[in-house]
C-alpha cells in the first residue's frame, strides 16, 4: 500500500507543478498560442477568385471538346499584382481564344513554388481534371533553390514538400503538399512541446548535410568589383537584397556563380529530375509538356557581345563572388535539354511590377508575353492562327 500513496503523492505533486507552470505561462502569455501547421501552402488573396484546387484563378470548368491549358508556375503565375482579369491565365486564354474559341486555361502554382510543389499540384489536378497541354512557367532565378531546401524564403521559411537526390535517383517528398505537421497545442505547455518536437528553426542548416559543398567566394581579389549585392548601399533598390543568402546559395543570385559548385550542380541535377516527373506525369494523361520563362531586357543586352569576357565580380560581407551571365544560360540549357522549351523575349522596356522588384512582370508585360506565347502553343499543338 506504501508505494501506491508515494506514487499518488508524486502525481498530485506533478499534476500541481505543471498546473502552476501553465498558470505561469498564461499569465505571461509566453509562448504565444501556435496555429495548424501543414507542409507548403496556395492562394491566401481576398479577392474571391480562387478555382476548386485552391490557386488564383477562374472555375475549373470545361467541355469535352474544349482544348484545356494548365497554367503551371509560381508567383509569375499567381501574379499577385494585377487585377483577376488581367493575369497570366486570363490574357492567354484570350489570345489563344482569338486562335480557336474552345481554348480553356487554367492556374495551378502560388508564390514560392518550386518544381516539387509544381509537380504535387499537377498530380492533384490530374486526379480530377485533364489537360491538352501543361505549360510551365519557369522561374530559373529561384526554382533551383526553391527545389533545394525544405523551406520558403529567407532561412528556415514556411516548410514545404521537398524531393532530394540519393545516387542520382530522386527520393520523397518528405511530406505531401497540405499535410498536416502539427496540430494547434491546447495548453501552453503543449506549445512549448510542439515547438520542441517540431522546430522551424534550423531546418535548412539540417538539411544541408545531406548536400554537396556550396560556392566558395574568394577572400581576396585584386581586380574591379561591384558592390551592388550590398544590402547598406542606399543606391540599391533590390527590396529582397538582403535576404539573399550567398553562404548556403538560397539566392536568386545563385544560378550565376562561376564556376559552377557541387551544390549547384546538385540542384541543376534535381531540378531536371523534377521537370522530368512532371514531363512523364504529362504524357501518363495524354497531354503535351513545354517550358517557357520570359527573357528580360537586362538580360537581352547581357548576352550581347559573346566574345567579350563577361566574368564580373561582386563583393558583399568582404567576400568576393564570381559572376557570369553565360554560366547562368549554361545551367538553365542544362535542366531543360530534352525538354521543349521556349524563350519569350519581354518586348517592353517599363516591365517590372515597380522598380524595387527585379523579377516579376507587370501587367501590361504579362499581355506581351501570354501573347507571345499563344502562339507558340498554338503551333505546337497544330492549331491555325
Amino acid at each position: 500500500m506504501k508505494w501506491i500513496v508515494n506514487a499518488a503523492l508524486v502525481l498530485v505533486t506533478t499534476v500541481l507543478t505543471l498546473s502552476a507552470f501553465e498558470v505561469i505561462l498564461r499569465i505571461s502569455n509566453s509562448p504565444a498560442w501556435d496555429s495548424e501547421l501543414r507542409a507548403g501552402w496556395k492562394w491566401s488573396g481576398i479577392d474571391g477568385h480562387m478555382n476548386e484546387l485552391g490557386y488564383r484563378g477562374q472555375p475549373i470548368h470545361y467541355s469535352k471538346d474544349d482544348i484545356v491549358v494548365v497554367l503551371l508556375g509560381d508567383s509569375q503565375v499567381e501574379s499577385t499584382a494585377c487585377p483577376f482579369n488581367e493575369i497570366p491565365e486570363r490574357d492567354l486564354e484570350q489570345h489563344l481564344r482569338r486562335r480557336d474559341a474552345r481554348f480553356r486555361v487554367f492556374s495551378l502554382g502560388s508564390e514560392g513554388y518550386g518544381n516539387d510543389q509544381e509537380y504535387l499540384a499537377l498530380k492533384e489536378y490530374f486526379g480530377k481534371y485533364r489537360a491538352d497541354a501543361v505549360v510551365l512557367w519557369e522561374s530559373f532565378f529561384n526554382d533551383v533553390w526553391n527545389n533545394v531546401f525544405p523551406t520558403h524564403w529567407p532561412e528556415d521559411g514556411v516548410i514545404k514538400p521537398t524531393y532530394w537526390l540519393d545516387h542520382g535517383r530522386l527520393k520523397g517528398p518528405n511530406y505531401q503538399l497540405g499535410e498536416l505537421i502539427r496540430k494547434p497545442a491546447q495548453t501552453k505547455i503543449g506549445v512549448l512541446l510542439n515547438r520542441l518536437l517540431h522546430p522551424q528553426k534550423g531546418l535548412d542548416r539540417t538539411w544541408e548535410r545531406r548536400l554537396p559543398k556550396p560556392y566558395e567566394p574568394l577572400t581576396h581579389y585584386e581586380g574591379p568589383f561591384l558592390n551592388d549585392w550590398d544590402y547598406s548601399n542606399p543606391n540599391i533598390k533590390n527590396q529582397y537584397l538582403r535576404w539573399e543568402n550567398l553562404k548556403n546559395e538560397k539566392s536568386q543570385f545563385s544560378i550565376g556563380l562561376y564556376p559552377r559548385s557541387e551544390r549547384m550542380q546538385y540542384g541543376l541535377d534535381l531540378m531536371k529530375k523534377l521537370l522530368g516527373s512532371i514531363s512523364d506525369m504529362s504524357s501518363e494523361h495524354h497531354s503535351s509538356f513545354f517550358i517557357f520563362y520570359a527573357f528580360h531586357p537586362d538580360g537581352q543586352r547581357g548576352l550581347n557581345g559573346k566574345d567579350v569576357d563577361d566574368v564580373v565580380v561582386h563583393k558583399r560581407d568582404g567576400l568576393f563572388y564570381r559572376t557570369s551571365s553565360r554560366q547562368v544560360t549554361a545551367n538553365q540549357a542544362y535542366v531543360n535539354e530534352g525538354f521543349p522549351t521556349f524563350e519569350i523575349p519581354i518586348l517592353l522596356e517599363d516591365w517590372q511590377v515597380h522598380e524595387n522588384d527585379p523579377f516579376h512582370l507587370n501587367c501590361a508585360a504579362n499581355d506581351q508575353v501570354m501573347r507571345d506565347l499563344s502562339g507558340k502553343i498554338a503551333e505546337s499543338l497544330s492549331y491555325p492562327k
